[in-house]
């Protein structure tokens, strides 16, 4: 994707210094950047960059002090915020179709809201609550009686166990374990007996 710089000024209200046609193809930290990516300098440690750098236009704040020397800039109040909504551009997260995988395995009493996306080889054990336009990824456990708010994704490979409840807009990276037992132990007559968790797991 290639986007002018007033097309990206205009998604982070920057004000533009410089050419606002430049086609710009990426971003890039400072020193790496090319010459049609862009990138963004917070402070004096990273401006003295600037001249080694071959970025084509860089995100500034609104009082910083800079010498054009052949770049493009884009002014804002938070350079490092603006490149974050920028990397969204160039970067969007995939699309998660909503459906429950023919793969997947859905226990019984389990509720689904809309648009909830279950993909391959998952587990929902029985009496699970799914939230609207929540995704469980693929090879993903959640166990019996689990509570997941809306807007949640879980990324493949997860362990949602038994006693957790999942708030809204959560996001579990891969390979999680969530509500797992502690290490609990105390002395008994023949070794170590172990001690039951059975609190419960709240993440809002």
């Amino acid at each position: 994707m290639t986007f002018s710089v007033q097309e990206l000024a205009d998604r982070v209200a920057g004000q533009v210094e410089g050419d606002p046609s430049q086609l710009i193809s990426g971003v890039a930290p400072v020193l790496s950047a090319g010459p049609q990516e862009l990138t963004y300098v917070m402070g004096a440690r990273y401006l003295r960059h600037l001249t080694d750098s071959q970025a084509a236009a860089v995100l500034v704040g609104t009082d910083v002090e800079v010498s054009p020397n052949g770049k493009t800039f884009i002014r804002v109040e938070q350079p490092e915020l603006a490149f974050s909504t920028l990397l969204d551009v160039f970067y969007p997260a995939p699309e998660i179709v909503d459906g429950v995988h023919p793969t997947a395995v859905v226990g019984s009493g389990v509720t689904i809201g809309r648009g909830v996306h279950v993909g391959e080889y998952a587990v929902i054990a029985d009496r699970v609550t799914l939230g609207a336009r929540t995704s469980v990824g693929a090879h993903t456990y959640v166990g019996r009686g689990v509570s997941i708010g809306e807007d949640c994704r879980l990324d493949p490979g997860c362990s949602v166990m038994e006693g957790a409840m999942i708030g809204d807009r959560v996001r579990i990276r891969c390979g999680a374990r969530i509500s797992s037992d502690g290490f609990g132990f105390t002395d008994g007559p023949t070794g170590a007996v172990k001690l039951k968790q059975v609190g419960k797991c709240v993440i809002e």
